[in-house]
């Protein structure tokens, strides 16, 4: 199984809301708005299907965001 799909299955495990509850609040604008601690939490990678196409996002080491087909 590709890692991002790995990640992925991760978010949907039983203890998938005890982890997200436990990320600190991180709101900063409005509700369109969401911050990438939030977002990479529990994981450096996210599957976003746009269209019926699959993309991976992914936090690079050096802080930058990566998107790939």
């Amino acid at each position: 199984m590709p890692a991002f799909d790995r990640d992925f299955a991760d978010a949907n495990r039983a203890d998938a809301p005890r982890i997200a509850a436990a990320v600190p609040d991180t709101h900063v604008g409005g509700d369109d708005e969401l911050d990438t601690r939030t977002l990479f939490a529990d994981s450096r990678r996210r599957v976003i299907v746009h269209q019926g196409e699959r993309y991976c996002l992914q936090l690079t080491r050096a802080g930058k965001l990566l998107l790939t087909k």
